[in-house]
């Protein structure tokens, strides 16, 4: 999704676990229907999470808070998602697709080339600082984690 040149808004309407949640994320705009939720259940069954929603999380709502919503596997409300900023707009569920089109037309209405720009140059924001070696290893880390028998706390 992060390669995909064009804006993505996600429009989110009953529960977004786990992998729901790293596509969430991914999106650039997230409109969320009142009564969604969203959860990390990758601690809970002893999956390491490979689509990026550890660096994301943490970057949009901190360390702490992102620790604690991976660590417990609670279900975060649209409400509690829009308060700590990874959902941009709470909806009435009859207004969910209506809303998102309203921010799609918006869009549509810039300057083109700037939002293609805009998006490319803010995709990969969340591996700025990482090197290629500790790119290269966290991929393969990554990859091993599913060749791996997942461990029991």
């Amino acid at each position: 999704m992060e390669r995909c040149r064009k804006p993505i808004i996600g429009a989110i309407r009953g529960f977004a676990v786990t992998a729901g949640f790293e596509i969430a994320l991914a999106c650039d705009i997230v409109v969320a229907a009142k009564g969604s939720k969203f959860m990390d259940t990758h601690a809970r069954f002893g999956i390491f999470p490979s689509w990026g929603l550890s660096q994301k999380l943490s970057r949009i709502i901190g360390v702490n808070k992102a620790r604690e919503v991976s660590l417990t596997a609670a279900p975060l409300t649209a409400e509690i998602a829009e308060r700590l900023g990874f959902v941009n707009h709470v909806v009435e569920e009859g207004e969910l697709l209506k809303k998102s089109r309203e921010i799609a037309n918006a869009i549509v209405k810039n300057n083109q080339d700037m939002v293609l720009r805009y998006k490319s140059e803010r995709a990969h924001d969340y591996y700025n600082g990482m090197t290629k070696e500790q790119f290269r290893k966290m991929q393969e880390f990554i990859a091993s984690r599913g060749s791996k028998k997942q461990s029991r706390l």
